[in-house]
């Protein structure tokens, strides 16, 4: 059996150093089959990989099918630089 999902696009995050804590949201990936949509546990059978350069000020919380990312504030210079965060299923 195949399956395809539909994933809604995260719209680019941009934090200045210094600025206030910000969070965004990304969703679990809507499957085509009503089977595996509600049988592929989110986030748990998802690889959720942050990225590990900024790994100390960002936090992530999932209530339901939504997960909720935060970045801290923060002015230090070495985060500097586009960082990506990455969903795939298991």
């Amino acid at each position: 059996m195949t399956d395809t999902a539909t994933w809604v696009a995260v719209p680019q995050v941009k934090y200045k150093l210094g600025a206030a804590t910000t969070t965004f949201t990304y969703k679990k990936p809507k499957w085509s089959l009503t089977t595996c949509d509600t049988d592929i546990a989110w986030p748990a059978e998802y690889t959720i990989k942050e990225p590990d350069t900024i790994k100390d000020i960002v936090s992530t919380a999932t209530v339901g099918d939504v997960t909720t990312v935060t970045i801290t504030q923060s002015g230090l210079s070495s985060y500097i630089g586009t960082h990506s965060l990455t969903v795939t299923p298991k």
